[in-house]
C-alpha cells in the first residue's frame, strides 16, 4: 500500500490533540500494511519519541506553518514519497493552502473543527463534533465529501476491541482521573487541586495525566508536593485505556480525550482549554455525556467543588452518563474514515454479541450449506453454543464486512491451524457475484498477517467442484498448493502468504 502524509503540528499553545488523533489514522494505515509519514513544523521530543515507538517517520518542515512555502515544500515532499492520502491537522492549513495540494494532484482529507474557511477544497472534510451540519460547508468543491458527526470520532489502536459492556458504577466516585490534554493553558490544575483539597474528602485517589507537550511540568511537581492530597503523576502515557477503565470519574479537556472517555463510559467534568472546545464542552454537557465547567479562565475553585460534590455523591448521574457516553460513540470511527480515504468499497469490523443472528442465517443459506462440508441446517441452540464459544476463543478471528452505509454484507473467519490461520468466507447473497468476497477476503488475510506476527500464512480449504469460492480466493491472491484429503473430502488447498509490502487492493 503507497504511504500516507500526514500534516500536522504540536506545541504549548495548540496541545498535542491534533496529533493524537492523526496517530488513530496513522494506525490503522499500518494496520492494513501501510507506511505512514508525519510532516511537521513543531514537534516536541516526546511526540517525536511516540511516533517512533509507533514505527512512524517524521519529517521537519521550515516553512512558516500554513505559510505557502510550506505548501510547496509538503508537495516537494509528496514528490518523493507518492503518498496513497494526504492528510491536513491544523487551523493554520485555510483554504489556499488546500487548493495548492489539490491542483498538485493530491488526495487529500482535512480536518475540521471551526467550518469557517472561504472555500473547502479538500476530497474528505471531517467534523466528528456532534453539532456538525452539512448547512455549515456550503463553500466547498461539488466532489468533497464530507464526515460529519460522533460516527467518524477516531480512537486509537488502545481502545480497540474493548467490550462494551455496561460499565460498573460505585455507589460514591473516589477514583479520579485528571488530564487536560497537551497544556494547562491559564494553571487550571491549580484550581483543580484547591477544589480537591476543599472536598474534605479522606479516600480520595488521584492520577494526574500530563500530556506531551505540557509546558507547566515544573510548577506542577511543586503544586503536587505541597498538596495534602494522594496525587500520581504520569508524564506521556501511551496507553490510557487502563487508567480510564481505572477512573471513578474524570476532569478533561474537552479535546481529544473527552471522546475517548465518553466511549469507555466515564463520567466527566470538561474544561474548554483552547476556544474551539468550548462548542465540544456545550455538546457534551447537552447530550448528558459529560458536565462543563466551562471555559478555563472563568473557572474558581468554588465552582469545581460544587460540580465535583454532586456527581461523586450522585451514582444515578453516573450512570446515565456512563451509558449516553456510550450511545454516543460506537468506536468505529477510525475505521469508517480509514475506508473513505483509502477509497474502499467495504470494511471490515469486529464481529458483536448482536451478529449471532445474523451469522446463523448466513451459515443456513441453502446455497451456503450445499457448498459446506456438512451440508444438514444447523439449529439455533447448537449456533448459539458454538457462537459463545467462537468468541470467546483467542485463536478465532471473525470479522464483518459492512459497506458505506454500515450494512452486513458478509463474514469473514480465521481459526486456528499447525502453522497459520484457516479462513472461511460468506457473502450474503444480496451482494453476491460483484467482488465483494475477493476484496474482504484480501483486506482480512492482511489484516491477520500485519496485525499478528506469530501468523505467517493464511490456508483455505474449498469443497471440489465449489469453483465459484475458488476463484474468490484466487482472485484475493490465494495460491493453489493442489488437492488434498481432509476427512472423505477431496478439497482444493490454497495459501495465502505474506511478502513484501501489500500492493493497493482495487
Amino acid at each position: 500500500m503507497d504511504p500516507l502524509l500526514i500534516r500536522v503540528d504540536a506545541g504549548a499553545e495548540t496541545g498535542s490533540g491534533h496529533v493524537m488523533r492523526c496517530l488513530s489514522l496513522a494506525q490503522a494505515w499500518q494496520d492494513d500494511g501501510g507506511k505512514v509519514i508525519f510532516a511537521m513544523s513543531r514537534i516536541m521530543p516526546k511526540i517525536q519519541d511516540r511516533l517512533k515507538e509507533e514505527r512512524m517517520e517524521f519529517v521537519p518542515v521550515a516553512s512558516d506553518p500554513g505559510s505557502t512555502d510550506d505548501a510547496e515544500e509538503l508537495l516537494h515532499l509528496a514528490e518523493k514519497i507518492k503518498p496513497f492520502g494526504t492528510v491536513l491537522d491544523g487551523y493554520h492549513f485555510g483554504g489556499i493552502y488546500q487548493k495548492t495540494l489539490k491542483e498538485a494532484g493530491l488526495r487529500l482529507l482535512a480536518f475540521d473543527d471551526k467550518s469557517d474557511l472561504e472555500w473547502y477544497y479538500a476530497d474528505l472534510i471531517l467534523n466528528q463534533n456532534p453539532y456538525a451540519q452539512e448547512s455549515f460547508y456550503q463553500h466547498k468543491e461539488s466532489s468533497s465529501r464530507l464526515l460529519l458527526g460522533p460516527k467518524y470520532i477516531l480512537l486509537r489502536r488502545e481502545f480497540h476491541g474493548r467490550e462494551l459492556t455496561e460499565r460498573k458504577v460505585t455507589d460514591e466516585a473516589n477514583k479520579i482521573l485528571i488530564a487536560l490534554g497537551g497544556a494547562d493553558q491559564g494553571h487550571t490544575i491549580a484550581k483543580i487541586i484547591q477544589s480537591l483539597e476543599q472536598s474534605n474528602a479522606p479516600d480520595l485517589e488521584i492520577i494526574m495525566v500530563t500530556g506531551l507537550v505540557d509546558p507547566y511540568s515544573k510548577s506542577l511537581s511543586s503544586l503536587v508536593r505541597q498538596s495534602s492530597l494522594k496525587i500520581e503523576v504520569r508524564s506521556g502515557v501511551s496507553d490510557m485505556t487502563q487508567l480510564m477503565e481505572w477512573a471513578d470519574l474524570a476532569i478533561s479537556s474537552a479535546g481529544t480525550i473527552s471522546w475517548e472517555l465518553a466511549y469507555l463510559g466515564v463520567p466527566n467534568l470538561t474544561v474548554a482549554i483552547a476556544k474551539n472546545q468550548r462548542p465540544v464542552a456545550e455538546s457534551l454537557a447537552r447530550l448528558g455525556v459529560a458536565v462543563s465547567l466551562g471555559w478555563h479562565e472563568d473557572l474558581s475553585a468554588d465552582l469545581i467543588l460544587n460540580q465535583l460534590i454532586q456527581l461523586r455523591s450522585s451514582r444515578r448521574l453516573r450512570e446515565q452518563m456512563s451509558r449516553e457516553g456510550r450511545r454516543l460513540i460506537d468506536g468505529e470511527g477510525t475505521s469508517r474514515v480509514s475506508m473513505y480515504l483509502r477509497d474502499d468499497p467495504v470494511r471490515l469490523r469486529p464481529v458483536r454479541e448482536s451478529d449471532c443472528q445474523r451469522l446463523w442465517d448466513w451459515a443456513n443459506d441453502p446455497e451456503v450449506r450445499q457448498v459446506s462440508f456438512s451440508q444438514r441446517q444447523i439449529s439455533w441452540e447448537e449456533h448459539v453454543t458454538w457462537f459463545k464459544t467462537k468468541l470467546n476463543d483467542p485463536s478465532t478471528f471473525i470479522f464483518i464486512g459492512v459497506d458505506r452505509e454500515d450494512v452486513p454484507i458478509g463474514q469473514i473467519r480465521f481459526e486456528g491451524g499447525e502453522d497459520g490461520r484457516v479462513i472461511s468466507a460468506v457473502v450474503d447473497k444480496k451482494y453476491r457475484n460483484r467482488g465483494y468476497g475477493s476484496f474482504l477476503i484480501e483486506r482480512a488475510s492482511k489484516k491477520i498477517l500485519e496485525t499478528d506476527s506469530s501468523v505467517k500464512r493464511v490456508y483455505a480449504y474449498i469443497k471440489e467442484g465449489n469453483e465459484v469460492s475458488a476463484q474468490a480466493f484466487i482472485n484475493a491472491g490465494f495460491k493453489s498448493t493442489g488437492k488434498k484429503t481432509t476427512g472423505c473430502e477431496q478439497v482444493l488447498h490454497l495459501v495465502f502468504e505474506k511478502k513484501g509490502e501489500y500492493e493497493r487492493v482495487h
